[in-house]
């Protein structure tokens, strides 16, 4: 199981985890400070399975439309790589957003750069 998490502090993250119920060993995240965007803590079990944090989805589509020329594709969700076990079935870029599809994600994020994406966040100030 793979979540993103941005929070402010390393304590907080453990804290969220335990709220949630999962163990830290089973969850990738990584801690920044927001004003520095310094990471102050991360933990990848496999960089490859992680997936795109929900927050990050649509920049992540911004990033892949600009360089595509906002021609997306249509995607099988089987639930494979995604947190819905019965999967999405067929999804655009709507449904994907909508339903926060990781499959559908995944795939974009395969075809886009972290300062692609770090590029589409900084033009709406973040």
């Amino acid at each position: 199981m793979a979540f993103l998490l941005f929070l402010l502090s390393a304590v907080w993250a453990d804290a969220a985890l335990e709220r949630i119920g999962l163990p830290v060993s089973t969850v990738d995240y990584i801690v920044s400070e927001f004003s520095t965007n310094e990471v102050i803590a991360e933990s990848w079990s496999d960089p490859q399975s992680a997936s795109p944090g929900s927050l990050l989805k649509p920049f992540v589509a911004l990033a892949y439309g600009r360089k595509q020329g906002l021609i997306f594709p249509v995607v099988e969700c089987s639930g494979e790589t995604c947190w819905l076990p019965t999967g999405h079935g067929r999804v655009g870029l709507e449904r994907a957003l909508s339903n926060s599809c990781n499959t559908y994600f995944r795939l974009l994020s395969q075809n886009v750069s972290v300062e692609e994406v770090g590029f589409e966040s900084s033009r709406l100030g973040l």
